[in-house]
């Protein structure tokens, strides 16, 4: 098994010291992930971002996160063991080709899926691995998950295990 541990969204916009005041995610999900960074020492990490498209209805948004600004920067206590690293303008990380690609390079089988959110960026990039013929686990020791989307990662969650994913 070759595998690698896919660190989703986790920027200062959601788990910074200056974090936007919607999310809530717990204050400790930032030392679980690191802690799940360490554990995956001997396989590739890879960091994704998610950046707000700038356009005309994005302006009106109460949370934007802008490429190459503070807020889309990963978040400081984030522990940074690559420089792996791709930004995404949509929930699903697959939709960046260049993310398959170097997985495809690496001879990645596998993926570890970690970060924000379980109700929408998380899953959304396990069903896109799953999609393209990875195997997939998601760990939701470090996953975390928007008090709003808590109904939608129960639909996502059963979704994933009926498709084959594996949940530690």
């Amino acid at each position: 098994m070759n595998k690698a541990l896919l660190v989703i969204d986790v920027q200062e916009v959601n788990l910074g010291e200056n974090h936007h005041r919607i999310f809530d995610y717990d204050r400790e999900l930032v030392c679980r992930i690191n802690g799940i960074i360490d554990e995956n020492a001997g396989n590739l990490t890879v960091y994704v971002y998610n950046y707000t498209p700038k356009n005309f209805i994005n302006k009106f948004s109460p949370v934007k996160c802008y490429e190459n600004t503070p807020e889309a920067a990963p978040a400081k206590a984030l522990k940074i063991v690559s420089q792996y690293s791709f930004g995404k303008y949509a929930g699903n990380a697959f939709t960046n080709p260049e993310l398959d690609k170097l997985l495809r390079e690496k001879e990645i089988d596998t993926v570890e899926i970690v970060g924000v959110d379980g109700g929408a960026c998380v899953p959304l990039t396990a069903l896109g691995a799953l999609e393209r013929g990875y195997t997939v686990i998601v760990n939701e020791e470090g996953i975390g998950t928007f008090k709003y989307y808590a109904g939608r990662k129960k639909k996502f969650d059963e979704k994933l295990k009926h498709l084959g994913a594996e949940y530690k």
